[in-house]
């Protein structure tokens, strides 16, 4: 979406895109990378010690879905400056209060209204 409107803008005022200095390697790529490194640690140090899959898998799922305002925020440091970044990572606390509100919703609704299964009617599966 937004790399096919930054390319229709660029071809639409004749600018040359140089491919080779869009996708350089920077130093403010330690950043990010970083980030991926310490997520992949942790990540496997918890499956490493897990005794129940599933739920280390929802516990990932979970870090994942939050590790991105840390991506973001890598980024940002890296690239623009450490006070946006530090301001990014201010989101990350309410986006754990959302989530676990999320989750405890869930949970209440759940239990209100419990699953009420029905055999199929009729028992011609000729159709």
């Amino acid at each position: 979406g937004v790399v096919g409107v930054v390319l229709l803008r660029n071809w639409w005022q004749g600018e040359a895109l140089d491919w080779r200095h869009s996708l350089r390697i920077e130093a403010g790529l330690i950043y990010p990378a970083i980030a991926a490194a310490v997520f992949a640690a942790v990540a496997l140090w918890n499956i490493r010690r897990s005794k129940h899959l599933k739920t280390t898998g929802e516990k990932l799922m979970l870090w994942g879905l939050l590790w991105l305002i840390v991506y973001d925020a890598a980024f940002v440091g890296g690239y623009i400056q450490w006070l946006a970044a530090g301001a990014l990572l201010l989101l990350l606390p309410a986006a754990w209060i959302s989530v676990q509100l999320m989750r405890w919703w869930s949970r209440l609704v759940q239990l209100a209204s419990p699953l009420d299964y029905q055999p199929a009617r009729g028992d011609d599966w000729s159709d």
